[in-house]
């Protein structure tokens, strides 16, 4: 009976002596991490555009009145980019719930 509980992905929570068993909501579990993946991603976008324009403002000398708010911006940018980005790997890399996924054979 264990070994077809850990197949099935059931888990028995028992409280004041009655048994309640609940399913591991795997699917939920890879969607979730499917949509961080993606708000990383499109962070990253977004940051990896913002350092884009500053950094030409910076670079050409393009009508900069405020040097010192553009650097900053560029450089704020520039570090929400690479948090997002090795976010975005790092959860892309996390087999954690990838591989516990196991085929049920119910039919």
């Amino acid at each position: 009976m264990e070994s077809l509980q850990q197949e099935s992905g059931v888990t028995e929570i028992v409280r004041s002596g009655k048994k309640i068993i609940s399913p591991k909501p795997v699917a939920e579990l890879t969607s979730a991490k499917k949509l961080q993946i993606r708000d990383c991603v499109s962070w990253s976008i977004c940051f990896g555009i913002i350092c884009l324009l500053t950094g030409a403002l910076l670079l050409y000398k393009i009508g900069i009145t405020m040097s010192g708010v553009t650097s900053l911006l560029f450089y704020f940018s520039l570090a929400g980019l690479i948090f997002f980005v090795s976010k975005a790997f790092r959860l892309f890399s996390s087999h954690e719930v990838d591989r516990n996924i196991r085929p049920t054979n119910l039919n």
